[in-house]
């Protein structure tokens, strides 16, 4: 997983690369004062020193070598800064566990987010074409002398969440696509949303899949 995807030849490659991944949980009531790397340690099972570390009653962050977690009253993010499956996977067993455990906090949404590069081969021409048109304009029309690139944004809603993908143009070699899975976790039971976030691993393979059908590879 999260290698370039091999097409023909080894000299004939496009590139999927994943480039972010982080889970993020919004309530009503986080408590940042009780984060510290102890209680990273003890509650979230990362065991990782800090290299950096902040602690207020309004907002705390702790970064180590692989993670990177940021609390206020009402955001949760835990991000990765290394992207292999096992981090993957102990990222969602932190924030699974967070939620299983912390069930008194109002919890109100989650969102599971990540970033992919795609780069086609050597061979092909050039990066799949977005088309946009608004209504019968091609806006292309309206800059005639200018270079226009097109990104686009692609809204789905599933019976238990809603998935937006935005993508846009990183230069003329690269399309990123920004990977939304958004759950609506009101009144939900934190057990239930624990559940939830166990998929982390499986929605960063749906998410690769999703990129490479999107560009035309799948």
């Amino acid at each position: 997983m999260f290698q370039a995807a091999t097409l023909g030849l080894a000299e004939d490659i496009a590139m999927v690369e994943l480039r972010q991944a982080n889970i993020v949980i919004i309530a009503k009531a986080h408590n940042p004062s009780i984060v510290s790397p102890d209680w990273i340690r003890k509650m979230l099972g990362i065991a990782e020193k800090p290299l950096n570390f902040l602690n207020t009653p309004a907002f705390s962050s702790f970064e180590s070598d692989s993670f990177s977690l940021i609390v206020d009253q009402e955001r949760w993010q835990l991000g990765l800064k290394k992207l292999t499956e096992g981090h993957i996977v102990e990222c969602g067993k932190a924030a699974s566990t967070y939620v299983r455990t912390l069930q008194h906090i109002p919890y109100t949404s989650l969102g599971m987010n990540y970033v992919w590069r795609y780069s086609p081969s050597v061979s092909e021409k050039g990066l799949p074409e977005i088309d946009v048109r608004i209504g019968e304009l091609d806006p292309r029309t309206v800059f005639k002398e200018q270079q226009v690139l097109y990104g686009a944004t692609i809204v789905v809603s599933f019976k238990t969440h809603m998935l937006r993908i935005n993508m846009a143009h990183e230069d003329n070699r690269a399309i990123i696509l920004s990977h939304n899975f958004h759950y609506d976790i009101k009144n939900q039971d934190p057990s239930e949303t624990s559940k939830t976030i166990d998929s982390f691993l499986a929605l960063s393979a749906k998410s690769e899949e999703l990129t490479k059908r999107l560009m035309g590879e799948g």
